[in-house]
């Protein structure tokens, strides 16, 4: 009787001994799964950010090369010398590509001064002003870069915050002044409001940041969160 008495405890501890190694490798087993599941999770969004990025990249860049061939045919029409069908142009810019969203535009010579405005009235001559203090001006005269785009500008007489696009022509190839078209940013926010539509959402544009950048990238999107916190709005930030 004494035997069995004692049997039977042990049986129990090795029954209970088996019981809590067999939990503990399901534990094991449940914990590597929801690792395995968390980290399938974080895959499948950082994927999806990438693609979001990469087709809202591919959007803008689209969106830039529309504006840039607008500009470079400008130039050539300009120097037709028929204000009129340069006016119409303009109109059919504004409808095609900016979708209303150009403000102005502005021809030049090769000292920057202002020979035309789409805001002015129509007619031959100087209207006046010019853009040659401007750092877009001084980088097309001095450096023979075609094609420009300036970080965002408030328009202190209207307060609305600006992009200018800015095209240098030349004749004979000789430079001899810029087309700069000043448009609001939302022009490049066709689609991202479809992608990220709450409004605490940001979105940081960065031109010619290269992975070395990484540091630079970072702190203009410190700089752009602060700023869409600030204004409680999206937030489009263009820098190079």
């Amino acid at each position: 009787m004494n035997v069995k008495r004692i049997r039977f405890p042990m049986r129990l501890a090795m029954a209970w001994l088996v019981f809590l190694t067999l939990l503990g490798l399901y534990w094991m087993q449940l914990r590597g799964t929801h690792a395995d599941h968390l980290r399938s999770a974080e895959q499948g969004t950082a994927l999806r950010g990438d693609q979001a990025a990469h087709a809202l990249a591919m959007q803008a860049r689209s969106q830039l090369m529309k504006v840039e061939f607008l500009l470079e045919h400008l130039a050539h029409h300009w120097l037709d010398g028929d204000l009129r069908v340069y006016r119409d142009l303009i109109d059919v810019g504004q409808e095609s590509i900016f979708n209303g969203a150009l403000r102005e535009m502005l021809v030049t010579d090769a000292e920057g001064n202002i020979l035309f405005s789409s805001r002015r009235a129509a007619g031959g001559g100087s209207t006046g002003g010019s853009v040659a203090a401007s750092d877009y001006f001084e980088q097309h005269a001095r450096q023979r870069v075609p094609f420009l785009i300036s970080a965002p500008l408030r328009n202190e007489a209207t307060g609305e915050w600006m992009l200018q696009f800015s095209h240098a022509y030349y004749v004979n190839g000789v430079f001899s002044g810029v087309i700069v078209a000043s448009v609001l940013p939302g022009h490049l926010l066709e689609g991202v409001a479809n992608i990220y539509p709450e409004r605490d959402n940001v979105v940081l544009m960065v031109l010619n940041v290269h992975g070395h950048d990484s540091k630079r990238v970072e702190e203009l999107a410190d700089r752009a969160l602060y700023d869409a916190k600030a204004q409680g709005r999206n937030r489009v930030c263009v820098d190079d």
